[in-house]
């Protein structure tokens, strides 16, 4: 009887033993998927039938999560998130900056989820694996061979000290053509002004050369091929870069001199006039979206493409004529609006202020129990609408005296 006893108790003991060793495992898997939501995950976008990329980045913290997101397909690299949670099963993303969010549910593999923005909500599958995308077919776009000639050039902006890039496309018989240079808009383009997979001056150059156009195309400065600075170019550089162009296509044999002519596209729409009224070289003008508003108007850039980030907005351009005014804001930075000739950013708990010609900003504080996280709009009458979480704000702007 003891035998038996001590043979019950001693296979008690190893199930019950059995069953410890069991839970400690599942509680040592637990803790590897929670640290397996760490590293990189890829994903795409289905936009309107373009495909878009994006990358967060996940880092583990003292006290929880630390993420960045890219968008490859926009230029944009380490997009601040605001906050990261993950319970073990289910991971939410917040954008502030870009008014989005993420929410997933993880997977042994992958995290199936929506992400919301602008009151769209998009599936998203991230996953650790490089995001690949197929080629999407765009019958406008030429493929080669052209029945034109196409000719990788180089000219000098000799005043700036930079060298500009750029393919001329020229009518295979015939000379003495009319040529037209194309501007591009703002923040830093390639020749064929390239945003989201569509090349929109490849296409109006061939749709031109074809029709016996010379056209003439180049990457801005301190892009692509292009040398230079794009970060600290202003308006007035870029026209600068446009009279080379035109000085550079003057000592083609194949280009009639006198009927040489701008196409500007979006700020390439003011900057074409402005080379136009010095230049008396410019034989005519064409302005794709440009100003439609007097020049000595204010313009408001948040250059987002002009700093690393495409969204943080760590700066601000004020354009009143010709005078171009920059002012350095902080990286929270959710909004900014012109109104009654004044620019008013919104930061945290802070509104910044400037009149035209100010050199800096005036700083109040913003009745706002929290950081201000979205920047919602503006009315006509000096107002803005300004979100901290679920809570909405009316900011009355302080006018200038």
């Amino acid at each position: 009887m003891k035998t038996l006893f001590a043979r019950q108790y001693a296979k008690t003991v190893a199930i019950f033993l059995a069953i410890l060793l069991s839970a400690a495992f599942s509680q040592a898997q637990a803790q590897t998927q929670l640290q397996d939501i760490t590293g990189q995950w890829n994903g795409v976008l289905t936009v309107q039938g373009t495909n878009l990329r994006l990358v967060f980045h996940i880092n583990k913290t003292g006290e929880g999560y630390a993420s960045t997101m890219d968008s490859p397909d926009q230029g944009a690299k380490g997009i601040p998130v605001t906050a990261t949670t993950f319970d073990g099963s289910k991971l939410l993303l917040t954008i502030a900056n870009l008014g989005a969010s993420y929410e997933g549910e993880f997977k042994t593999d992958s995290i199936d989820g929506i992400f919301k923005q602008g009151g769209l909500s998009l599936p998203l599958t991230l996953k650790k694996t490089p995001a690949e995308i197929k080629p999407v077919v765009r019958p406008q776009e030429p493929k080669p061979p052209y029945p034109y000639i196409s000719e990788e050039v180089k000219f000098e902006n000799k005043a700036a000290g930079v060298t500009l890039a750029g393919t001329l496309t020229i009518p295979s018989t015939g000379d003495n053509f009319t040529a037209v240079i194309l501007i591009t808009g703002s923040g830093a383009q390639n020749r064929d002004e390239e945003i989201m997979g569509h090349k929109p001056f490849l296409v109006i150059a061939d749709y031109l050369t074809r029709r016996g156009i010379a056209v003439l195309r180049y990457d801005d400065r301190g892009f692509a091929q292009s040398t230079g600075n794009f970060n600290t170019a202003t308006t007035d550089d870029f026209a600068g870069d446009a009279e080379s162009a035109i000085t550079y296509l003057k000592t083609r044999k194949e280009i009639n001199p006198d009927r040489i002519g701008l196409m500007g596209h979006s700020e390439g729409g003011v900057i074409a006039p402005i080379v136009a009224a010095r230049s008396n070289d410019v034989a005519f003008i064409v302005m794709l979206a440009g100003s439609g508003i007097r020049g000595d108007a204010l313009m408001l850039f948040a250059p987002t493409a002009q700093t690393e980030n495409q969204f943080d907005i760590r700066e601000l351009r004020l354009l009143s004529g010709v005078n171009d005014m920059r002012y350095s804001l902080p990286s929270t930075c959710i909004g900014a609006v012109v109104w009654n000739r004044t620019l008013y950013a919104i930061a945290d708990t802070k509104l910044y202020r400037a009149g035209v010609g100010a050199s800096r900003f005036s700083e109040f504080d913003l009745p706002l129990e929290r950081p201000a996280s979205r920047f919602i709009g503006s009315t006509s009458n000096g107002r803005v609408l300004v979100a901290c979480g679920e809570d909405v704000y009316l900011v009355t702007l302080p006018e200038t005296r």
